[in-house]
């Protein structure tokens, strides 16, 4: 057995302190701030708010509590300083790894029940095991070019691997977390900003160009809360269906079918607006009740059709060419022409495949695209 040569640890424990907190907090306060938001939200049963900010910085000083109680039980050497951040990491992924079950609960993992007890058994037998080793020979005049620190970053780049692998991945409860909480703060225009610019696809598979259609993904709550965003910025009726709605009058109006975990009980006691109604009747392709609540409300005999919002314009042209006894009655030529366009489309189609993607391709973002995919869904 050779003696170790003496050589400083500081920047070893500095090197890997810097590493684990900036990890930490970056991707908590950055990338995790919905899980822990929801988490928190449920568990307390609403009687307490998670705030970003203060939640990262108290999670890391968590974080630093364990690191330093760990290396003190088990006096770990320089060589395996970063094993004493393991039961931190630990902490950080069982507490992002927290899911939102169907019915709005919270779930957890099966390996939360045993891999931790697994994971400290492990560590404690390392910790044990060491005080055996023969250290190795330190032979590099370079701290930051020697073997043990390669060890010890290779240790930590794994662990920040592991757990960011082990966290809440779900995009969708992650977007809708964020818009509930832009929506409790009325930044109206950023979730209409956010939910338009979204990376999220689903993909439809056809023969047809690229062999899939990209279509963005949403959900009933992330659909109200888009809805409500439009509302308060006057866009509901012009901005509706130019992106995915999967909703319908009830979910709009009484929330059935739609979870959202913060603002509840606020949206059920806010009231509504005309144009909220209006488009709730559109989400379910009921044109009857839209043209008999549009003639209750609005004044028609004052107006022209280009003066509606343009999916109101849509949904009457529609509404003109699917009944034989429209109760209004506003011409409006140059979406007649558009329409008459569309039909022809359709019916130069070959197969219903085909002709949903022309119809993707040229109308997506029309009222008329949602009405005819819905009704054949139906």
């Amino acid at each position: 057995m050779y003696r170790r040569k003496k050589t400083s640890s500081l920047p070893l424990i500095l090197t890997c302190a810097l590493l684990f907190y900036a990890f930490t907090f970056i991707y908590l306060y950055y990338y995790q701030t919905p899980t822990l938001m929801f988490a928190q939200h449920v568990l307390s049963e609403g009687v307490t708010v998670y705030h970003p900010l203060v939640g990262a910085l108290l999670l890391c000083l968590t974080c630093c509590i364990i690191q330093l109680v760990m290396q003190r039980l088990t006096r770990l050497r320089h060589e395996l300083h970063a094993l004493s951040y393991m039961p931190s990491f630990l902490f950080i992924a069982m507490l992002t790894s927290l899911k939102k079950s169907p019915e709005g609960n919270v779930t957890v993992e099966a390996w939360a029940y045993w891999l931790p007890a697994v994971l400290i058994v492990l560590f404690f037998i390392g910790a044990h095991l060491q005080k055996q080793m023969i250290a190795p020979k330190h032979t590099s005049t370079n701290f930051f070019s020697s073997k043990t620190f390669s060890a010890n970053l290779l240790a930590m780049t794994v662990m920040m691997v592991c757990t960011a692998m082990a966290g809440n991945g779900d995009e969708m409860m992650h977007r809708e977390m964020r818009a509930e909480r832009l929506l409790l703060k009325s930044h109206y225009s950023e979730i209409v900003g956010k939910e338009k610019t979204n990376t999220l696809f689903q993909s439809y598979h056809t023969p047809y160009q690229a062999d899939a259609i990209p279509y963005l993904d949403s959900d009933t709550t992330l659909s109200t809360i888009r809805f409500i965003a439009l509302d308060k910025t006057g866009k509901l009726a012009d901005s509706l269906f130019t992106q995915p709605v999967t909703a319908s009058s009830a979910s709009l109006i009484r929330l059935e079918g739609s979870k959202p975990i913060l603002f509840r009980q606020k949206f059920l006691r806010r009231k509504k607006s005309n144009d909220y109604y209006l488009c709730a009747f559109l989400t379910d392709c009921e044109l009857d009740k839209f043209a008999r609540k549009m003639k209750q409300t609005m004044p028609l005999d004052s107006i022209t059709a280009t003066d509606l919002p343009q999916h109101y314009r849509e949904a009457l042209v529609m509404y003109r060419h699917t009944r034989s006894n429209p109760i209004i009655n506003m011409p409006d030529s140059v979406l007649e022409a558009d329409y008459k366009d569309m039909r022809e489309l359709m019916r130069s189609a070959a197969s219903k495949n085909e002709r949903k993607h022309k119809l993707w391709i040229s109308y997506r973002n029309t009222y008329w695209y949602y009405y005819i995919t819905k009704k054949e869904m139906m």
